[in-house]
C-alpha cells in the first residue's frame, strides 16, 4: 500500500490523528496502542480503530434497495435535504460554543496551563505538517516574542474569532448555496429498531452490510470521499473540532475543506444508539462522480453517483415487516451481476408488526 499512515491515540484528551510511520516513531507523548496501518493518499482523516472485517449497514426502503442494485451504485445526498437536515444547525451551533469554550479557556489559563496548551499545539503542527518541530517553535517564538502572557492571551484569541468568523463564514455560505458535503449513511447496528423505523420504511426495507475493508477501498480510490464517524458526545465534538483545528492551522487554504469535513459530523447525544457512519464527499475540485437529480415529493433533489464492485455487500438483513424472503434477494441480486449466497441473507429477528 502507498502513502502508509498509523493511527495513535494520544492521551493528551484522547485526540485521535492518522501520522505517517516515521513521525510514529519520533512522537514524545505517551501513546496507548498504535492500532493500524492503511493509506489514506496522503489527508490526514480522523477514525477510531475498527477491524476490517466488521461489518456497516445501510438501512433503506425496499425501492431504494432495488435502485441500489440495479444501478450498482449508492446516492450521496445532501443532508439539508435529508431526515436529518436539522442536524446541520446543530453542528453550526456546537461549532460556535466550542470556539467560545476555546477562547475562554485560554482567557482564564495560568502561565503554566497556557505553555502546554501552546506546546501541544506546537507539537500537533509539527506533526501534521511534517515539519520540524523546531521551525514551528521558531513562527511561535516571533509570533509571541517579547510580549507578556496577558498580551499572548488576546492574541491567541483573536486568532481563534479569526478562525471561528472564517469557519461560520463559510458555514453560512454553504447553507445558503447549499453546497454541503454529499453523505450517505452506515450504521454499526446490525438490527435496531430506531433505524428500521426511521430509514428503512418502517421495517418494511432492508439492510445492506459492507465491510470496513471494503469501505475503505472505496475510500482510498474515490477523490474527495472520506469515511468518518458521527460524534455524539460534547468531549468527542470538542476533540474533533480541536483536531481539525490544527489541521487548519497548517494550512490555511483550506477551510473549505475542513469546515465541510466536520459539518456532517456532529448530532444530539440522543442520537448516540445509531451508531452511525458517514461517507463523506467533498465534491468541489472533484470530477469523478456524476451528479444527477432525483424525485423528492413534489421537488427535485440532487445527488452524486457513486458506483461499487460486483462483490462489495457482504450481507442483507431483511427487515421485520417485509414479505420478501431470502432467496428472492440472491436472485434479484445474481440477476443484477452482484456477488451474494442465499446464506449470507437473513431475516431480521425482531418482532415487529
Amino acid at each position: 500500500m502507498e502513502n502508509k499512515q498509523t493511527l495513535l491515540y494520544f492521551d493528551n484528551e484522547q485526540q485521535k490523528y492518522f501520522l505517517s510511520e516515521e513521525a510514529a516513531k519520533h512522537f514524545k507523548f505517551k501513546l496507548d496502542t498504535p492500532v493500524e496501518v492503511f493509506s489514506f493518499a496522503n489527508e490526514i482523516k480522523i477514525q477510531p480503530f475498527m477491524d476490517e472485517d466488521t461489518v456497516l449497514y445501510h438501512y433503506c426502503s425496499f425501492s431504494v434497495f432495488l435502485s441500489i442494485i440495479e444501478n450498482k451504485s449508492f446516492w450521496l445526498t445532501n443532508p439539508l435535504e435529508s431526515n436529518d437536515s436539522e442536524e446541520i444547525k446543530y453542528s453550526v451551533k456546537r461549532l460556535s460554543e466550542i470556539f467560545i469554550e476555546r477562547c475562554e479557556f485560554v482567557e482564564n489559563a495560568t502561565e503554566e496551563e497556557f505553555s502546554t496548551y501552546v506546546s501541544n499545539e506546537i507539537q500537533s503542527c509539527s506533526l501534521i505538517s511534517g515539519s520540524d518541530i523546531s521551525v514551528v517553535e521558531g513562527k511561535v517564538d516571533l509570533f509571541f516574542d517579547n510580549i507578556s502572557l496577558e498580551e499572548k492571551k488576546l492574541q491567541l484569541i483573536q486568532g481563534i474569532r479569526e478562525t471561528s468568523r472564517l469557519v461560520q463564514q463559510e458555514l453560512k455560505k454553504a447553507i445558503e448555496e447549499s453546497k454541503n458535503p454529499y453523505v450517505s449513511c452506515f450504521s454499526l447496528a446490525k438490527d435496531k429498531l430506531s433505524q428500521w423505523r426511521g430509514y428503512a420504511d418502517d421495517g418494511q426495507g432492508l439492510a445492506i452490510g459492507i465491510t470496513v475493508k471494503k469501505l475503505r477501498e472505496w475510500v482510498d480510490k474515490t477523490e474527495g470521499l472520506s469515511f468518518q464517524p458521527i460524534a455524539y458526545s460534547l468531549v468527542d465534538q470538542r476533540n474533533i473540532l480541536n483536531t481539525n483545528l490544527v489541521e487548519f492551522f497548517v494550512d490555511s487554504s483550506k477551510i473549505k475543506q475542513w469546515t465541510h469535513k466536520i459539518l456532517p459530523t456532529f448530532k444530539p447525544e440522543g442520537f448516540k444508539e445509531e451508531e452511525e457512519w458517514r461517507l463523506i464527499y467533498f465534491s468541489e475540485g472533484n470530477t469523478k462522480l456524476r451528479f444527477n437529480y432525483h424525485k423528492r415529493g413534489n421537488q427535485l433533489g440532487w445527488h452524486f453517483v457513486l458506483p461499487f464492485d460486483f462483490d462489495m455487500i457482504s450481507s442483507i438483513v431483511i427487515g421485520p415487516k417485509s414479505k420478501i424472503q431470502p432467496v428472492e434477494i440472491a436472485l434479484a441480486m445474481t440477476k443484477n451481476g452482484l456477488q451474494i449466497l442465499e446464506s449470507q441473507i437473513e431475516i431480521s429477528k425482531l418482532t415487529y408488526r
